[in-house]
């Protein structure tokens, strides 16, 4: 990924939900459709989607992103990742998974609570 962007220059500002899909390939695109259908809530929960498909870590264009992941990040060949502002890892599911799942994790975290108590969609 060569001179890259790190996982902390998203820390404080965005939450990324990581599909690894390395096997079935297709497993990505119908769960990259059922979090495009839910853009409002991805975009209110400040949420990044990204794709790994065992080499490069891709946006949901398609593109090759610049970012670079901790070593021994991705564990298995389906599975989604959410990592929170504070850049830890908040959830492991396996694939495929509800955006709605995701969402209620997020929701129940302190921090999105505060942004929902200041009046933060």
């Amino acid at each position: 990924m060569g001179n890259g962007q790190e996982l902390s220059s998203f820390r404080w500002e965005k939450r990324l939900v990581i599909i690894v899909d390395t096997i079935q390939k297709n497993t990505y695109s119908n769960q990259i459709k059922l979090f495009t259908k839910s853009l409002e809530e991805l975009e209110e929960r400040d949420i990044l989607l990204f794709y790994y498909d065992g080499k490069n870590l891709l946006d949901t264009s398609g593109k090759n992103t610049d970012l670079h992941l901790p070593e021994g990040m991705f564990q298995k060949d389906s599975e989604l990742i959410l990592i929170g502002k504070d850049g830890s890892i908040k959830m492991r599911s396996p694939l495929p998974i509800d955006p709605k799942e995701v969402f209620q994790t997020i929701d129940q975290m302190p921090m999105r609570r505060s942004e929902i108590k200041k009046g933060q969609p």
